[in-house]
């Protein structure tokens, strides 16, 4: 139970719990205006716009000309990569996972399971589908043995996207 009105954070907690995942990423885009040298705001926003609003093209739009890849956190470029994924934007994206694979913490079990799942998105989408599956398969396996699983759901979810027409059994 996060009190109201205490302030922009506390307004953007309410907001998700409260699943108004539209109002929720303005708020972030509000305190990422606010406090402009912290990306996570704007992380959190693409976040909810792909897995909370189905909203790939604002994460595009938001991302992809602000600053340089290499000047993106891991979260907000794994979001434009993710984006760019699903709309089938592939240009440039081997080199956008390139950086994205130098951001990674191998260290954070979480970070690894993200990039492996963004990974095996990639490899699907461009008709490596044994090999996206494999990667896919071992994020949520990694999800799992780390107990996470809220992104567990997640990584299952767009597993499960990519697997519609592929593979009926395991969709």
């Amino acid at each position: 139970n996060v009190p109201e009105g205490l302030s922009v954070e506390a307004d953007v907690n309410q907001l998700y719990a409260s699943r108004k995942f539209g109002e929720c990423r303005d708020k972030l885009i509000e305190l990422f205006n606010f406090q402009p040298y912290s990306s996570s705001a704007l992380s959190d926003a693409g976040y909810i716009s792909i897995v909370g609003l189905d909203d790939p093209e604002f994460v595009i739009n938001m991302s992809s000309n602000r600053v340089p890849a290499t000047h993106m956190s891991f979260g907000e470029l794994n979001n434009l990569v993710v984006a760019r994924l699903l709309t089938n934007d592939f240009e440039n994206i081997d080199v956008e996972i390139r950086i994205l694979s130098k951001r990674l913490n191998k260290d954070d079990k979480h970070a690894l399971s993200i990039f492996m799942a963004t990974s095996g998105l990639a490899l699907i989408k461009n008709n490596m589908v044994e090999d996206g599956m494999k990667l896919y398969e071992s994020s949520i396996d990694l999800l799992t043995q780390e107990n996470l699983p809220r992104a567990k759901a997640i990584a299952c979810h767009f597993y499960s996207q990519q697997l519609e027409g592929l593979d009926a059994n395991k969709y």
